[in-house]
């Protein structure tokens, strides 16, 4: 089972994923957790092309185009599932996978790109993202989108020690939160977890019972999740 972490930066994405991977631990389950490619230790390829996108100056352009950089962040996908994902999905027994920005990340910056720089109508703009998301490699089971106002998320980040945002940047993220929501109206395996005020715990156990009332009809993955709520190890 392929478990992902979306939303803008400042959410709690890493936190979520890391109290998330505890409790399935915990609770006896074997969890494999992939953080975000910035620090992922990935095969040459990727690496090369992974360093190319984080070096650039501006982190929300990174080539210069945007239709190169989606291009670009489908080829690090696709080497991803290529080397990490499949491996990982088809050994026995199962594992369950907790991925630190997934499919929807790639999506949801890929549309707010294509709109912002070409100002591509939205449904060429999708269509065309969905086609690259699906020779990229699988969905997740379940992927949860952690929501906050934009601002919100920006001065999180901000505090928590990521480069302070200039006036293009929270531009663009407004365009980027418009595509998760768009995205989130049209998956069904796209779940909106309203982060608000609530302390990491909270959201935690929020995030816990979604899981639960989402895979509740899936043969053979509920057996894999833990019940009662618990407090992570």
């Amino acid at each position: 089972m392929l478990i992902t972490f979306e939303g803008l930066p400042g959410v709690g994405k890493s936190t979520q994923a890391a109290l998330l991977t505890s409790c399935l631990r915990w609770h006896g389950h074997q969890v494999l957790t992939l953080p975000d490619l910035a620090t992922l230790e990935a095969e040459p390829v990727a690496a090369a092309v992974i360093e190319l996108m984080v070096s650039a100056a501006d982190p929300y352009l990174r080539s210069g185009d945007a239709i190169t950089d989606t291009l670009l962040t489908a080829a690090i996908r696709a080497d991803l599932v290529a080397t990490i994902l499949d491996p990982a999905l088809t050994i026995s027994p199962p594992q369950i996978i907790i991925e630190d920005r997934g499919i929807n990340t790639f999506q949801s910056y890929a549309l707010a790109s294509l709109q912002r720089d070409h100002r591509a109508p939205y449904s060429a703009a999708l269509a065309w993202v969905q086609t690259l998301t699906a020779m990229a490699g699988p969905r997740p089971g379940v992927a949860l989108w952690l929501r906050l106002p934009v601002d919100t998320a920006i001065h999180r980040a901000t505090t928590r020690g990521g480069p302070p945002a200039r006036p293009e940047h929270r531009s663009y993220l407004h365009w980027v939160d418009h595509a998760y929501t768009t995205l989130a109206q049209h998956d069904p395996q796209l779940l909106t977890v309203d982060v608000g005020d609530g302390d990491p715990e909270h959201v935690h156990n929020a995030i816990h019972q979604l899981l639960i009332a989402h895979t509740e009809g899936a043969a053979g993955v509920c057996a894999r999740l833990p019940r009662p709520i618990t407090k992570s190890a």
